[in-house]
């Protein structure tokens, strides 16, 4: 199924954006098989995952999707589920993000997404990543040819103050 179709089935489903965040729950935590959903929503679990990026296993999008249980005992709950849901309410359009990276359970390949808010369509949280590169680097800059100290002593001190802002940016929730 390619997303224009999963799209379509969903919108003449009419399901809400908690209908879709309910449906993945109840495959994905509580191990409920899409033919055996309440309110009639079963039928369309398949074209959930195809829309919102539930593919392969967890670590590994490009084996065989398992959507039952698959996040059974690792802590999601429903609202976790929503809050993506929520975020991307007509799914995404392309191949990323994953919804697992997106929840934080992801495995292998590293995590981009966790605890993050991510729009994908300017890159929010990209740029935040790069803020911390720019100013570790402007501060390398400074210490070494400003202010004269050793390249050593520098490339420390940089790496000290790119991981400031990202603890500060953290702190702040902007990361």
């Amino acid at each position: 199924m390619d997303k224009n179709s999963a799209a379509s089935k969903i919108a003449n489903a009419g399901m809400s954006t908690y209908d879709v965040a309910n449906s993945i729950y109840l495959a994905t935590v509580e191990g409920v098989s899409g033919a055996n959903q309440n309110q009639g929503y079963g039928f369309a679990l398949s074209a959930v995952a195809e829309l919102w990026n539930i593919r392969g296993t967890i670590g590994n999008p490009h084996g065989k999707t398992k959507i039952t249980g698959r996040y059974k005992g690792m802590g999601v709950t429903k609202d976790r589920i929503l809050n993506v849901v929520s975020q991307y309410p007509n799914g995404f359009r392309d191949r990323e993000p994953q919804f697992d990276d997106l929840l934080g359970v992801s495995s292998g390949g590293g995590n981009r997404y966790q605890g993050k808010n991510v729009d994908t369509s300017t890159g929010g949280s990209q740029n935040e990543s790069n803020l911390e590169i720019i100013l570790a680097v402007a501060a390398f800059i400074l210490f070494k040819f400003f202010l004269g100290w050793g390249w050593i002593l520098s490339i420390i001190l940089a790496f000290v103050v790119g991981g400031a802002v990202g603890s500060a940016l953290d702190a702040l929730g902007r990361k």
